[in-house]
């Protein structure tokens, strides 16, 4: 059974006739900031711990050397 998504007008409307899956988006718009904020954080800290290092893979190396 397929639930029902709010309506948030017809931008909203038309993102999911077009297919896009705005369930993520409606569960974080119930959140507030605070909440959002610490889910950031956490997907942040997550990112750091997984996100391989070694040479190469620094974001840095992109910079122009002084």
């Amino acid at each position: 059974m397929l639930r029902r998504l709010p309506r948030y007008g017809p931008d909203w409307d038309a993102a999911i006739e077009y297919g896009i899956d705005v369930a993520q988006t409606e569960l974080n718009l119930e959140l507030t900031p605070e909440q959002r904020i610490l889910q950031l954080e956490a997907l942040l800290a997550l990112h750091a711990e997984i996100r391989p290092d070694g040479p190469g893979l620094d974001d840095s190396s992109d910079l122009p050397a002084e």
